[in-house]
This record gives structure tokens, C-alpha cells and sequence, in this order.
């Protein structure tokens, strides 16, 4: 198979990068085949043996086996036809947030460029080396139900932040129809979260208008963004611990839950923040609210939108979007890294401006338009910008957990 590089864009390989950092070395063979088998892993799911959803449903299941290995598992329309795609793979370092934000730690300065291109090199050593079949799976389904209405949601249970979202996906048989691009520009992509969601999960798969008013706290630091949202005066609080109260007894419907502030991440997750709220005052604590409202939730705040494993629960993975969206929310988007706050407002008023268009699309559906936008502006560049590689990236930050068919309905101007 030929370079997937060389056949997707013309762009020059970065000496720079070491394709040993994109994966780590495979596990050493077992030498005693006498010793105790290795038990395979199977598929954990919390669905129901009999969940149908629309042909337009397909979802890839990425799960831990230790601390440096996944499996990959795909199915289609059905929760329980499961599909195993090799055996194990290899843990990448290719974290977006990671590599975003090393600089903070006394790293290398931010290289849009080396990044950009450890994610290409990452892409083709996916297809041309570990999995075929996977490509081949998604190309069917590509061309038999076609970009613009394929659902693709992403259950991840690693821990691992991989940002399955950049995977560079090369044109099918027919380019017309299926072309290359970065899947999370292609496609839209949710991610699913472990463990029962507050709707029950044939929500998950259902049509559903997340129609009502906005509630919305924005930092002074952030100002900018309340200029983007419907009725900001009359949706606004003056701080978190007030969103929160306004979510166990607000009255009638919420449309939008808003967020701008700082966040916090952190090793485990006693430690991670939202403004000064903790993890635990969301995961442990009813919003009613919230679950009879069925919102959205836009968390634009750093690595809000990121998953962790904690080693101390050593049992799934934790973070923002799994507690707003076990609380109720059928939509939470945030970003998995550190986000420059004016790029943040610019890419929240992108988003918010697809979804409040006629007829509205589905969120995952909008956010893939805001990434196919601006990696147009990337894609079959030699030597692309420096600004448009640092923007495409913390664009694909931004991404989307929850029901991948759910709209958002706001009010106009200050109207309830």
C-alpha cells in the first residue's frame, strides 16, 4: 500500500519527529506456553442485548487491557453484534492535551507543526500496519450510507486521550463520494460514556430537539463569549455554585447549559476542577433539572471535555463530560486540552452559530462542519500556516460526548 501521506497530501515528512514517539513497543512475547493463558477480553457493555438504532448508527469500542494495550471492537445498528478487529494494539502518546500543554511544564514550545505531523504519522501506521480491516469497515459504511448522515460514536474506555477525532482517513474507491480527511471533519463523531446514563440508553440512539432557555455563567476573562449566546442577561449567574443550585430547581425546560471559566486538570479525580467546582459536586449530587430538561452542556473550558483513568478507582474513566452527562445532559462538548481563550470564544460562536441555523443539525453534526472548516485550509498544503495548524488543532480539541442525533432549540433574543 503506498504511503497514506503521500497519497492524502503533499506535505513534507518533519525530521523532527520520531515515529517510536507515536507507539510504544509491542509486548514481548510470552516465552513459557505452559504458563497460565492470558483470559480474552470481551466487550463490557451496559446496553441492552436488544438495542436497534438507525442504519445511520455505527459505533467503535476502544478498550483497556493494561496500562499499555487496547482493543478495537466495531458494530453496526446493533448493541450486541460486536465485531473484534485484531488482537491488541499499543498505547500511543499522542494526547492532544498533553502535547498542547507540555510547554507549561518547562517542555518544548507549542509546534503546530510537529503535532499536525505526529498525528499523520500516527494515521498511517493505524492503516497501512495495524488495521486494514478497520479502514475497510469504515469505507462500506462511508460509501453505503454516506458522509453527511453516518453517526459515529466512539466508546472509549482507556484512559488513554486519543485523539480518535484526528485519525487522517484516506479516500475510498471512490473519492467522490467517500474523500480524505481527518474523521472528526468527515464524520460526525460523539464519544459514548461508560455506565448508565440518567435517560436510560435507548435515548442515546432517539431523535431528540434539546429545546428551552440558556443557562450560562462566563468569567469576566471571558467576557467575549457572552456576545454569542441567545438571551445571555436573562440566562446569566453570577457564579457556579449559583448554575449549579439553578439546575436542581430551576422550573420549566433548559435549552443550553453554558460554561466559560478556567479548568483544572489533574492525576486523579478528586483533583480536577471546573472553576472552583469539584468532580464530586457534580458526579455525586442530583440536577434534576438538568435530567427532566435533557440539555446541552458546553464546557468551554480547559481539559473539560477530557477523560481520565484513575489508578486509585482502577475502574472506568472519569472526568466533566461523564458527570454532566450521567446527571442528565444529552449533549456535553468541551475541549480535551488547554485552549488559548480567544480561539475559545471564536470556536464556541462557530459551533453555536451551526446548530441555531434552519433546520438546526444535530451537535455532533455541527462540530464536524466547524472542523471541516478549517481543515480545508489545511489539507494538500505543502507548508500550511502556522495560525490555521493552531487553530485546526484546538478546534479537533473540542470534542462531543451524548446522543449524536440530539439539536438544540434556543429561544430568540430574551424570550423564556
Amino acid at each position: 500500500m503506498p504511503s497514506l501521506i503521500a497519497a492524502i497530501q503533499d506535505a513534507e515528512r518533519s525530521p523532527e519527529v520520531d515515529a517510536r514517539t507515536v507507539l510504544r513497543p509491542a509486548p514481548k512475547p510470552v516465552a513459557d506456553e505452559s504458563g497460565p493463558a492470558v483470559p480474552e477480553v470481551l466487550a463490557s457493555f451496559d446496553a441492552p442485548a436488544t438495542a436497534r438504532a438507525a442504519d445511520s448508527y455505527a459505533q467503535l469500542l476502544v478498550q483497556r487491557v493494561d496500562d499499555e494495550h487496547f482493543t478495537l471492537s466495531v458494530q453496526h445498528k446493533d448493541d450486541s453484534a460486536v465485531k473484534r478487529i485484531g488482537e491488541t494494539y499499543n498505547r500511543p502518546g499522542i494526547s492532544l492535551g498533553e502535547l498542547a500543554a507540555s510547554r507549561q511544564r518547562g517542555g518544548a514550545d507549542f509546534n503546530p507543526q510537529k503535532l499536525y505531523n505526529l498525528m499523520l504519522i500516527w494515521s498511517q501506521q493505524m492503516w497501512e500496519q495495524e488495521t486494514p480491516e478497520l479502514l475497510g469497515w469504515l469505507q462500506d459504511l462511508r460509501f453505503t450510507i454516506g458522509d453527511d448522515k453516518l453517526r459515529m460514536v466512539i466508546w472509549d474506555t482507556t484512559g488513554f486521550d486519543i485523539p480518535w477525532e484526528m485519525l487522517l482517513v484516506p479516500a475510498g474507491e471512490t473519492p467522490s463520494s467517500c474523500p480524505a480527511g481527518l474523521l472528526g471533519g468527515l464524520l460526525a463523531v460523539s464519544r459514548r460514556i461508560s455506565g448508565r446514563q440518567a435517560t436510560g440508553e435507548a435515548a442515546q440512539y432517539a431523535e431528540h430537539a434539546c429545546r428551552g432557555r440558556l443557562l450560562a455563567y462566563v468569567e469576566e476573562e471571558m467576557a467575549a463569549d457572552r456576545k454569542i449566546l441567545p438571551g445571555y442577561d436573562a440566562g446569566a449567574v453570577g457564579n457556579l455554585g449559583e448554575l449549579l443550585d439553578r439546575l436542581e430547581t430551576a422550573p420549566g425546560t433548559l435549552g443550553l447549559v453554558y460554561v466559560a471559566c478556567h479548568g483544572h486538570w489533574a492525576e486523579e479525580v478528586s483533583d480536577l476542577l471546573l472553576g472552583d467546582i469539584q468532580y464530586a459536586e457534580i458526579a455525586l449530587h442530583p440536577l434534576p433539572a438538568l435530567s427532566r430538561s435533557r440539555a446541552v452542556v458546553f464546557l468551554n473550558a480547559c481539559h473539560a471535555g477530557r477523560l481520565l483513568w484513575d489508578p486509585r478507582l482502577n475502574s472506568g474513566v472519569y472526568g466533566f463530560a461523564r458527570a454532566f452527562v450521567q446527571r442528565g445532559a444529552d449533549v456535553v462538548i468541551g475541549p480535551t486540552g488547554l485552549v488559548e481563550t480567544g480561539l475559545a470564544g471564536r470556536i464556541a460562536a462557530d459551533i453555536l452559530a451551526q446548530v441555531t441555523r434552519k433546520p438546526s443539525p444535530p451537535l455532533a453534526a455541527a462540530l464536524a462542519q466547524v472542523r471541516a472548516k478549517i481543515a480545508q485550509r489545511v489539507a494538500g498544503q505543502r507548508r500550511p500556516a502556522k495560525e490555521d495548524l493552531k487553530e485546526l488543532i484546538y478546534t479537533f480539541m473540542y470534542v462531543c460526548y451524548g446522543n449524536p442525533y440530539a439539536t438544540l432549540e434556543l429561544p430568540s433574543g430574551d424570550r423564556q
